[in-house]
């Protein structure tokens, strides 16, 4: 009996190395480098009673911030999924930060690990709707003022993503919503049951170009065969 389950466990963990190797072959592997621009501001947290506080006092009535993206992306695509990951350099914010045009921003080194459903229209045409999150370190400041609390201090972000993007053979054409998690600032008013958290909230829309890809590789080893 014990030889049988032995075996029968054996079995098992070789059609899964077997399903997985498959899998590798089959799949897509690609490189692309995007670049584009984000759009973000501050969204408030916090109970009543901080909420109510912050529209008494009026401090943080924020206005958008941009600012340019750029970002290197691996590409593992199956069938109709897709799981991607990379590198990112985005640039997050508000503006009017206590004052008129006093803009608050970072630029984080990221890495976004996204899983999707991709949609092929044709040969060439694909249409990939994705969902994942983000994690990273600030590198830079890049907004006028700064908190004096925080001068020099390392700010890290951890958000949500969600994302749309189109491919035409090599090139593409997307957009993501970045949702934080984290605080990125708080202020705690008369009260310290009133206490406001702000978080990052924005969106980025980029153009992208594939540098490479293992199916256009496969092929032209082929041809040269």
């Amino acid at each position: 009996m014990i030889l049988f389950k032995q075996e029968t466990m054996k079995n098992i963990i070789l059609v899964i190395i077997f399903t997985s190797n498959i899998s590798l072959v089959l799949a897509q592997h690609s490189i692309s480098v995007t670049g584009g621009w984000t759009f973000s501001t501050l969204y408030k947290v916090g109970n009543k009673e901080a909420l109510k506080a912050d529209a008494l006092y009026g401090l943080y009535n924020l206005s958008l911030f941009h600012a340019g993206n750029i970002s290197t992306k691996y590409e593992y695509s199956y069938n109709m999924f897709r799981l991607s990951t990379g590198l990112s350099l985005l640039s997050l914010g508000a503006n009017d930060f206590f004052s008129k045009n006093f803009d608050i921003a970072y630029m984080y080194l990221t890495i976004p690990a996204l899983f999707g459903y991709k949609k092929n229209f044709s040969k060439d045409l694909s249409l990939v709707i994705e969902a994942g999150g983000e994690a990273g370190v600030s590198v830079s400041r890049v907004g006028s003022v700064e908190v004096l609390g925080r001068r020099g201090k390392t700010r890290y972000y951890v958000g949500l993503l969600l994302g749309i993007e189109g491919k035409y053979k090599r090139f593409s054409f997307g957009a993501r919503f970045h949702l934080g998690l984290n605080d990125f600032e708080d202020h705690t008013f008369s009260r310290n049951e009133e206490t406001l958290y702000l978080r990052n909230i924005g969106s980025t829309i980029y153009l992208g170009y594939m540098i490479w890809d293992s199916s256009r590789v496969k092929k032209k080893k082929e041809k040269e065969k």
